[in-house]
């Protein structure tokens, strides 16, 4: 079991440490207790948000306020929904490698990279390339995942990391994320999920262009989520899926070592 470093610090070239986009060190291949509280955090603070897309599924939201990795500062974005199907269904249907492509459509190639344990937190690192539609230059990620329980449901962290079996792809640029998904138990088959996350998609990105990437969206990821679950029901796969990138590996062992996360 490989012991790891259990701190993280503010990016020093931001004076509003609240506005700081990136808070852990990237150096640092580690889950704190911190990565969740985060998510946690900003899906209570109503205030920090305002809606820019709303349908009978689902709700965009963006940061009224900037958020910085590094001097280059961006906003957050946040989005809300809720699934005809159980907590366990749709925890299940996300982190099953048969689906997460249909469900994130511009994901084009997921690797795995490392599975790490350490006192508290088992996290998995993979590798995710986008294809994203002109203008854009194709980009990819290096994330840490790592789900634990929160109430009757999940959480589940992503945050960018510098791994050393993790270079940049020749013809992608870099990019670097943080935040992650709640999955919450509204009744026997009905589920709110929010998802939130800080995304600097690195080289030349206009405003416009951001926008675009959070309309391009629409409903077709919750549409996407609905489809996966359905399938999954009509095949019979209720238990948790057995290819899932590492991600209930992770689960299983913060269940031991770390257990669920408090209320909000």
């Amino acid at each position: 079991m490989k012991r790891l470093n259990s701190s993280y610090k503010v990016n020093p070239d931001c004076n509003n440490e609240k506005n700081a986009g990136m808070l852990y060190d990237p150096n640092q291949i580690q889950v704190t207790e911190e990565d969740f509280s985060r998510i946690l955090a900003d899906i209570k603070d109503k205030d920090m948000w305002e809606t820019v897309f709303k349908s009978d599924n689902r709700t965009v939201m963006i940061s009224k306020s900037v958020f910085y990795n590094g001097k280059k500062g961006t906003k957050k974005m946040c989005e809300t929904g809720v699934i005809p199907y159980s907590v366990e269904e749709v925890f299940h249907a996300y982190t099953d490698k048969d689906c997460i492509q249909k469900i994130e459509k511009e994901i084009s190639a997921i690797t795995e990279i490392d599975y790490i344990e350490s006192s508290a937190f088992a996290l998995t690192v993979l590798k995710f390339q986008y294809n994203l539609p002109f203008p854009m230059s194709n980009r990819d990620f290096c994330l840490i995942h790592s789900a634990r329980r929160y109430k009757d449901g999940y959480i589940m962290i992503r945050k960018s990391v510098k791994h050393p079996n993790c270079p940049p792809d020749k013809g992608y640029i870099r990019a670097v994320a943080s935040g992650g998904i709640v999955f919450e138990k509204l009744g026997p088959n009905k589920t709110r999920y929010t998802q939130t996350y800080f995304t600097d998609y690195s080289g030349w990105v206009t405003s416009g262009l951001f926008n675009k990437i959070i309309q391009m969206r629409d409903n077709k990821w919750h549409d996407a989520m609905v489809w996966s679950c359905r399938v999954r029901r009509d095949k019979s796969l209720e238990e948790p899926p057995k290819k899932s990138y590492g991600i209930i590996n992770t689960l299983l062992y913060n269940d031991d070592h770390s257990g669920a996360i408090g209320h909000m």
